[in-house]
């Protein structure tokens, strides 16, 4: 399925919580050029243009660049999507958002991904937001909604006041910083590679006051069914390079690590792809190059930033392989790409 073809579903309740904090979804729909009755239907979906253009809307009509802030606190998780549902119904916050991780891609193409972050706390989990392949042109407003309905998903479960250990956000800079620390209540970077925030290990831990084990034995079972049949209609192609592109930010994913991330063994995962007429290494270059490219033509990130963001340690490992690919190097390729 290509990008253009693939459809976003609209949140349930995304009308409702727009009309809570104070913006006229009707006009919101009316400014991204889309029907009146949008948010009247129980699974609308949208392809990528037009959800990403509804949420700009949203931040156009609203005139406040931190409304995707409001936007998040202000969604209940329990009167949504059964993912969500599932997620507050989790024993603990760390379990909530395993299941955030693991259910997302069934709500859109967007994905929350957590990595270790032992080296800034014992126990800290990086939680990460990005597009497909991580592209920037996710709106700032829908990050900030997906990270202000994560931690108040989690201080609602614990009801507890936990504040992240840090947030990093991609934007240059942040024109309303005070509502993000009000918010937070933690440090905040921004022109950064990834927009993450980073959560202490005690945090985590904490038991969540809403856990129903009977509830997520009615609720789980059919997610679980949901994501292995969306799973069953991919290639294994497909499904390698999406691991990549989740993974090689500031890493470099191994078969043995990728095959573990798709349940299946090395052996397995490498019998897969020669079925389908390709091999690891061909699709991490393959994903390599399709980044960079990306990186080099959408932001103006540094060759160093592209090349740590596509897994290499050394930026002259990077100009290599990119001149091998494209017979530029990643100047003259950018500077062609800016051309009218």
């Amino acid at each position: 399925m290509t990008r253009s073809s693939e459809r976003y579903k609209v949140p349930l309740g995304l009308g409702l919580a727009l009309d809570q904090v104070g913006v006229s979804h009707t006009e919101v729909l009316r400014r991204a050029g889309l029907p009146g009755g949008l948010f009247d239907q129980s699974r609308a979906a949208l392809p990528r243009s037009d959800y990403f253009a509804l949420w700009r809307a949203i931040a156009e009509v609203s005139g406040d660049p931190s409304v995707g802030l409001a936007i998040g606190s202000a969604a209940a998780p329990d009167v949504l999507e059964p993912a969500l549902l599932a997620a507050l119904a989790s024993a603990t916050y760390r379990d909530a958002l395993t299941r955030i991780a693991r259910f997302k891609r069934l709500l859109c193409h967007e994905e929350v991904t957590l990595h270790d972050a032992d080296g800034v706390a014992p126990g800290a989990v990086r939680v990460r937001y990005h597009g497909q392949g991580d592209a920037p042109d996710v709106p700032d407003v829908l990050v900030d909604t997906e990270f202000a309905f994560l931690l108040n998903l989690g201080r609602r479960g614990t009801r507890s006041p936990i504040a992240p250990l840090a947030v990093h956000l991609r934007r240059r800079e942040l024109v309303v910083e005070v509502a993000y620390r009000g918010l937070f209540r933690c440090p905040l970077r921004t022109a950064c590679p990834v927009d993450e925030i980073v959560l202490a290990g005690v945090d985590l831990d904490r038991p969540f006051v809403t856990f129903n084990a009977p509830l997520l034995a009615i609720i789980e079972p059919r997610l679980e069914a949901e994501v292995d049949a969306a799973r069953a209609r991919r290639t294994t192609t497909s499904r390698v390079e999406e691991a990549l592109r989740s993974g090689l930010t500031g890493g470099r994913p191994t078969i043995h690590t990728v095959a573990r991330q798709l349940a299946m063994s090395a052996r397995t995962l490498q019998r897969q792809l020669r079925a389908e007429g390709t091999t690891f290494v061909d699709r991490v270059g393959a994903v390599r190059r399709e980044l960079s490219e990306h990186y080099l033509t959408h932001t103006a990130w540094s060759p160093a930033e592209i090349a740590y963001l596509v897994g290499y340690e050394e930026t002259s490992s990077f100009y290599r392989a990119f001149q091998g690919w494209t017979g530029q190097t990643p100047g003259d390729f950018r500077a062609d790409q800016a051309v009218p």
